[in-house]
């Protein structure tokens, strides 16, 4: 990019900033995350620049920062910014961590009022999306080391997916907030079940990535391999049977208990047989390895969606 060009995107975001609250928007959000434009810029592996965007820390962070000066005279004082940022990009020679942190230090510094931390970068995806055999709380040791190194709130993300989990890194102070994308996904009504106490009825994202990300990378749009009505919520939730009827499914697997659940979501009186003694089939099996724990979770919900609704669980 020539100077022009920086200069040029800078007031093009500007203009966007302050588009967007106009339009009502209550937080402008600079998604420098995995590998993204600003982030190459701040890498030493990728900007290799011999101007004024390059060679240093103060050279590297100079475009960042112009932007965040533009948005903010744009935007005024009262409208919060955020910034998303890995402090460790998994990559040698990307970022070390006493640099990731005085990046921070210097983001807060320009008026920076909430960070959100990431690992990984298009180099290192499965960091950037971390899959099942990553485990809970990917992330903390870098987000507690940014809490301790500033002063305004930061995000922690990463496979803190269960509400006892995120509440125990709140309760820590490694955090001042938890977010989550695919559990939201996979049951959309998660924060109100968790506010309600009704924990052992959330829908578990099993970490897979086959809808959500490989969906989008697919061009097929979102799925979900754990809520088949994920992208398709005005076709399929809400819909009743006009006819009630007597079901019977044969088979406790994973597909037997979502037609069990789905039919007496809808209204019917469903029986679910299955000739073992517990439900669950080939997940079970799966479930033992400790990365795949989400899919005994998974059985336990549909354990939970049978006792609270119409339908009964039924063991031969």
């Amino acid at each position: 990019m020539s100077v022009d060009e920086i200069r040029s995107l800078t007031r093009f975001f500007a203009d966007a900033c302050e588009r967007a609250v106009r339009a009502g928007f209550d937080l402008i959000w600079i998604h420098n995350h995995g590998g993204y434009l600003l982030d190459q810029f701040m890498s030493p592996l990728w900007n290799r620049r011999d101007d004024e965007y390059g060679g240093d820390l103060e050279g590297r962070l100079r475009f960042p920062l112009e932007l965040i000066r533009a948005a903010r005279e744009r935007v005024g004082a009262s409208v919060p910014i955020g910034f998303r940022m890995a402090i460790d990009l998994k990559l040698e020679g990307a970022r070390s961590r006493p640099e990731g942190l005085e990046m921070c230090r210097r983001l807060e510094a320009a008026g920076i009022d909430v960070l959100s931390i990431d690992q990984g970068c298009t180099d290192t995806t499965p960091f950037v999306v971390p899959p099942a055999y990553f485990p809970h709380g990917l992330w903390l040791e870098d987000v507690a080391a940014v809490k301790r190194a500033v002063r305004i709130p930061v995000i922690t993300s990463g496979n803190n997916f269960r509400p006892e989990f995120a509440e125990k890194i709140l309760a820590d102070g490694v955090a001042d907030f938890v977010l989550m994308g695919r559990p939201l996904i996979a049951d959309p009504a998660l924060p109100n079940k968790a506010r309600a106490g009704r924990i052992a009825e959330i829908r578990p994202c099993t970490k897979c990535n086959e809808g959500c990300i490989g969906g989008l990378f697919a061009l097929r749009g979102v799925e979900c391999q754990v809520n088949a009505a994920a992208g398709r919520e005005r076709q399929y939730d809400g819909l009743r049977a006009r006819r009630v009827r007597t079901v019977m499914v044969v088979g406790g697997g994973p597909a037997g208990m979502e037609a069990a659940r789905v039919a007496a979501e809808r209204g019917h009186r469903v029986s679910l047989y299955e000739k073992d003694r517990e439900l669950g089939g080939l997940l079970r099996a799966a479930a033992r390895f400790p990365f795949r724990s989400e899919l005994g979770a998974l059985i336990d919900y549909y354990r939970v969606s049978f006792a609270t609704s119409k339908s009964s669980a039924i063991s031969e």
